[in-house]
This record gives structure tokens, C-alpha cells and sequence, in this order.
């Protein structure tokens, strides 16, 4: 079975029917099939998080963002058999992923999924995935994006963790596990 994931980052969403028409769309564009919502910081209004109907939503807070009941700095999720870890990200985008990795240090995590840049990343150092989804209403004229990860196993199908990009690309997370990415413009 293939669980779907959907990433965003960087929404800094100032009022409600901003939050509103931007859900709508995300979830009627490429988070319509997804179950589960990563959020990596820099919500804006927490409200924003619960516009996302049914599917289960995952979030940190970022460094505009007010401290919120449920929502820690950083954490890590268990997604398809895969460890997740989810945070925002702080100061300067020099050298910000060597910072989040000391973060996490210790943990052995498959993907580390974070924002703050507002641009989007996706390399691997060793055997950890690093990615970044840019912001999907970006105030600094960076490209607005969403993605979505696919996670799943099976007989048939490999175990694969898949993050949809505009350019696709394909890495080995580990023996016969297979990355895709893809980002998708919203």
C-alpha cells in the first residue's frame, strides 16, 4: 500500500481566507490523495493547520511563528517504515542543513525535512535524505512549490520514498530502495 505525504514550508499565513484559499487549492491540486501533512515551520496563523479536512497533519514551529500547544521545535515521525525528522530551521541559510543535522544527531533518520530558506533543497549526505520544500507562498520571489512524498512497500513495488519535483531525479536511499523527486509549482 502507498502512503502519500504532502510537504509544505514557509506559508506565513496572515489570516484565515488567505490560509483557506490555499488549502483549498493544495488540496484539490497535489495533496489531494495524501493522508498526511508535513508542515516544516512558519505556519503564520496555527488555525491554518487545521483547514486541511481530514488528512493528518504534522508540524513544527518556525521562527515567526508563535509558540503553540502541539506543535514542538523539532520532531521525528515514523511514515511507511521510514524515520522523519521535521523541523523549521534558524539564522542564516549558510550552513543551515550542518546545523539541523547536529539537531538530530544520534537518531538515525532516513529524511530530514525542513524550510526557513524558502529555497527548495533535495541531497543527500550519506544515507540521509535532506529536503527542503521552499515556501509555498514565498515573500521573497522564490518560486512557490508543493510536494508530495510517496511512501510504500510491497512484493510488487519497491519500498520507495518518492518527493514530487519539477525536474525529476532518482537516488538510492538504501539497497533497493529507490528516491524520486519531483517538485510541483502551486
Amino acid at each position: 500500500m502507498m502512503l502519500k505525504v504532502g510537504v509544505i514550508s514557509d506559508t506565513h499565513i496572515r489570516n484565515l481566507a488567505q490560509g483557506a484559499r490555499l488549502a483549498e487549492k493544495l488540496c484539490a491540486g497535489c495533496f489531494a490523495e495524501v493522508t498526511t501533512i508535513l508542515h516544516a515551520g512558519d505556519v503564520g496563523l496555527p488555525e491554518f493547520l487545521d483547514l486541511f479536512g481530514e488528512r493528518e497533519v504534522h508540524a513544527v514551529r518556525g521562527n515567526m511563528d508563535a509558540p503553540t500547544a502541539g506543535v514542538p521545535i523539532k520532531k521525528v515521525l515514523t511514515l511507511g517504515g521510514f524515520r522523519i525528522g521535521l523541523v523549521h530551521g534558524w539564522g542564516s541559510p549558510f550552513q543551515l542543513e550542518e546545523r539541523l543535522r547536529r539537531e538530530f544527531q544520534g537518531l538515525s533518520l532516513d529524511c530530514l525535512v525542513y524550510g526557513h530558506s524558502h529555497l527548495p533543497a533535495c541531497r543527500r549526505v550519506g544515507d540521509l535524505l535532506l529536503f527542503n520544500p521552499g515556501s509555498a507562498t514565498d515573500v521573497n520571489g522564490h518560486e512557490s512549490v508543493c510536494v508530495e512524498i510517496k511512501l510504500g512497500k510491497g512484493e510488487e513495488e519497491k519500498k520507495a520514498l518518492v518527493i514530487e519535483r519539477l525536474i525529476k531525479s532518482k537516488i538510492e536511499l538504501k539497497k533497493g530502495v529507490e528516491l524520486t523527486t519531483m517538485i510541483t509549482r502551486i
